[in-house]
């Protein structure tokens, strides 16, 4: 017999579902899409997820769902991760001690958090709208109902429409950091990420550190962008912020995202430990020798302690 659900969440049982979301963390299987995932306490009282094997392990289950894959893929743990930006933006990011957070809709790129081309929305739009109408003529008991079929397609359009409201007004809910993976440095990314390439900063870290950095918090979600050729394909409903256009595929990107329909500014920040986060800095290449020494003498200020060396790009070759 299937013990009661608690739904009492603490904030390592939370921490442990973002961390271990597609993993029993008894026996280590992967879940597949449907299967039920049991999260819960052991005898111990250690916050576990279990799959219907495991179940034993739990002596209290404070949440069972229906496993779905999360829109996003995470990268390894010690996958290298840069921030290309220039001198004030280094200096904001130390003195706050906080990582900024822009608007969705502050981003630049009219197609943040889109599901697909306009073009195509007719098409997109069929299948939620077929689904509607199926609830609205088969609501789910005890609700009866004797809709007309102009009513019944009146409703199924109304929220599809609603559903629309929502998509646009996310673009003012959601708040994103970018990173660039890679395992070396991006010349290209150095030209589009500062205003001015002789007075740039880079800084890197890795995956794992920049989730420490602010504190593990299972409200920060963390992954990789997905690129899609919008002709072919469109963004689901919980996809839209973790994809972008094929256009954009050079930026490999990985971003934080926090949801907050409490901000109403244009950004946000968010508390971060950078001495965990930052574990080497950059000059730019073609950065005058006072400016690196600038950079060195303001982290140390700081009290970071991270080296702070030019771009690896700057080195001669031989012939």
């Amino acid at each position: 017999m299937m013990q009661v659900m608690t739904h009492r969440w603490t904030d390592d049982l939370l921490q442990l579902k973002n961390e271990n979301y597609d993993n029993c963390t008894e026996c280590g299987v992967e879940f597949k899409k449907g299967e039920v995932a049991h999260l819960g306490f052991n005898q111990n009282d250690e916050p576990i997820q279990a799959c219907d094997k495991c179940t034993s392990n739990l002596k209290e289950t404070a949440d069972r769902h229906s496993y779905s894959p999360r829109p996003y893929k995470a990268p390894g743990k010690e996958s290298c991760l840069w921030r290309y930006m220039d001198f004030a933006k280094y200096v904001s990011l130390l003195s706050s001690n906080s990582m900024y957070f822009a608007r969705a809709d502050k981003l630049g790129d009219p197609f943040e958090g889109a599901k697909g081309l306009h073009s195509k929305k007719e098409k997109w739009n069929e299948p939620y709208l077929s689904f509607f109408r199926h609830t609205e003529r088969n609501p789910s008991p005890p609700v009866k109902t004797a809709y007309s079929d102009d009513e019944i397609e009146e409703n199924a359009q109304r929220r599809l429409a609603k559903r629309e409201h929502r998509g646009k007004q996310a673009r003012k809910t959601t708040f994103i950091n970018c990173w660039h993976e890679n395992d070396s440095e991006s010349e290209a990314m150095w030209k589009l990420y500062s205003n001015f390439l002789d007075y740039a900063v880079a800084v890197k870290t890795t995956y794992l550190n920049l989730y420490e950095s602010m504190g593990k918090k299972p409200h920060i979600y963390i992954g990789r962008v997905k690129y899609l050729d919008y002709k072919k394909d469109y963004a689901g409903v919980h996809e839209a912020f973790w994809r972008k256009r094929k256009s954009f595929e050079y930026e490999r990107e990985v971003r934080a995202i926090v949801y907050d329909p409490e901000c109403s500014e244009i950004g946000k920040y968010i508390d971060c430990n950078l001495e965990i986060l930052l574990k080497r800095i950059y000059v730019s290449h073609t950065s005058p020798k006072w400016f690196h020494e600038l950079v060195i003498e303001t982290t140390k200020k700081y009290g970071i302690n991270a080296p702070v060396k030019y771009s690896e790009i700057k080195e001669s070759p031989f012939f």
